[in-house]
């Protein structure tokens, strides 16, 4: 029998098996946003993805893309620094509304062992011991399509 393994020993080798290492450095990014970026800015700004040593970022409204832009050399030299392997060269920014609007709460199930998946209810009691809700359910859906292709 396997021991258990941490997810953040899995997702790396996961990512690199399915050739999604831009993806990966997007995530580690996202994660030191606030501290990169500050909180303000971090507010209303995420990254999304990276093409061609460009870091494409939403933005709440076109004057955040203004004060990004303007504050551009400033955090290419603090995105380099905290993730040197990227080497990000400029930054593309694009309105995303819809991204910054608070989701409506979802209300939890009556019975959270009834939301396992499949009939293996043997991980519906580790995806309910993540506190945020968002990331539980992308867990949730990830864990489900690899077990589909499995």
């Amino acid at each position: 029998m396997k021991h258990p393994t941490a997810l953040h020993h899995i997702l790396p080798a996961l990512y690199q098996q399915r050739q999604w290492q831009e993806q990966w450095q997007v995530q580690s990014l996202y994660a030191q946003w606030p501290s990169i970026a500050g909180s303000e800015t971090a507010q209303a700004s995420i990254p999304v993805f990276i093409r061609t040593q460009t870091l494409w970022l939403y933005v709440a409204s076109s004057i955040w893309i203004q004060e990004i832009l303007y504050q551009q050399n400033n955090l290419l030299q603090r995105i380099n620094t905290a993730q040197p392997g990227l080497k990000i060269r400029a930054l593309r920014c694009l309105v995303e509304p819809s991204f910054f609007k608070p989701r409506p709460q979802k209300v939890a199930a009556a019975n959270p062992a009834n939301r396992s998946i499949g009939t293996d209810t043997r991980h519906s009691t580790g995806f309910d011991a993540i506190a945020d809700p968002d990331c539980r359910e992308a867990l949730r859906r990830l864990w489900q399509t690899l077990a589909r292709k499995d």
